[in-house]
């Protein structure tokens, strides 16, 4: 993997081009690049919706209406709705001149999104903020606040690289088929955001001092980074877990986890689906010498995944 920044390099000059710059300068306006935005969702599903905040401006769509509320103020929205929808549709936006707006008891930078959750007939309700507010709060939630600040740091370049990624490729969108007005969601099926409150001294600094740093592999391309509190021994590839291929991973032998307790998980198997699986071995799929493990499956905790060798054989 390769570090990559967004802002681009400082070009050197040569002793003859020195006094050119000088005349050129003070007629030109230099600005840094913006942080790039991301559309967090951070509630879904909600029959009611209340949002406060100081000096707000409410936008309602499609005909771009706003009203302006000076002090403080708590908006109401009712989503409950017989009606279903087809896609998600982009009902307001609400934002403070402080720069903060809560959620019920919840703050967050920037602004808020209500979407239509379509067929349920309810609201969803997204966070549209910088990258780099995002990850101030995220890093509380995604490792202990108080480990050291190299290690924040490392948590922080690849929590940004993973949402950068979502970002730039659309992916929910393109996957869901439309427009969702989020880039990806605060839980555990993409990254758990935190609030204004989450962001502490050293989620800042650690954030900051790695700003727009991203992983690349070795052609440039960028690469989504996914991490776990647990590895059970061994690392699996995106494939094993997701069955979606990312180039750049392999699975490695993890001897750090073994400190960690063991997390219980039971489930029951049918006979039907353990028939199933014995089948394979009956097929001579399955060697004597094969090494079998079973793991609860990440993307449905309902299910299991057996693994030969590696290679999913099963879902249950």
């Amino acid at each position: 993997m390769r570090v990559l920044t967004f802002q681009d390099g400082a070009k050197s000059l040569k002793k003859s081009e020195l006094f050119l710059v000088i005349l050129i300068l003070p007629a030109l306006s230099y600005s840094k690049p913006r942080p790039p935005n991301i559309r967090v969702r951070i509630a879904k599903s909600l029959s009611k919706v209340e949002i406060s905040g100081m000096d707000l401006k409410k936008e309602i769509y499609p005909l771009r209406k706003s009203k302006d509320y000076s002090g403080r103020k708590a908006i109401h929205f009712n989503c409950h709705s017989k009606n279903s929808l087809k896609k998600p549709l982009l009902f307001a936006s609400l934002k403070s001149k402080t720069g903060l707006i809560s959620l019920k008891d919840e703050k967050f930078k920037g602004e808020l999104l209500i979407v239509t959750s379509g067929k349920s007939g309810k609201c969803d309700v997204v966070n549209k903020t910088t990258l780099e507010n995002y990850l101030s709060s995220l890093l509380s939630k995604e490792m202990n606040a108080s480990w050291p600040l190299e290690a924040l740091k490392a948590q922080a370049v690849a929590a940004r690289t993973y949402a950068y990624h979502k970002i730039k490729t659309r992916e929910v969108s393109r996957i869901k088929g439309h427009e969702t007005f989020y880039d990806l969601e605060s839980s555990e099926k993409h990254q758990v955001g935190g609030n204004f409150f989450d962001a502490t001294w050293k989620t800042v600094r650690a954030t900051k001092d790695t700003k727009g740093e991203i992983l690349t592999n070795k052609k440039g391309k960028i690469t989504p980074i996914f991490f776990h509190a647990s590895c059970g021994g061994k690392t699996l590839r995106p494939d094993q877990v997701w069955e979606n291929v990312v180039d750049g991973y392999k699975s490695v032998k993890c001897p750090d986890c073994k400190v960690r307790k063991n997390k219980k998980w039971k489930k029951t198997l049918s006979i039907n689906r353990f028939n199933n699986f014995l089948s394979w071995v009956k097929k001579g799929k399955i060697s004597p010498k094969s090494i079998i493990r079973i793991a609860p499956d990440k993307s449905n905790k309902a299910n299991l995944r057996v693994y030969v060798n590696e290679n999913i054989i099963l879902v249950a």
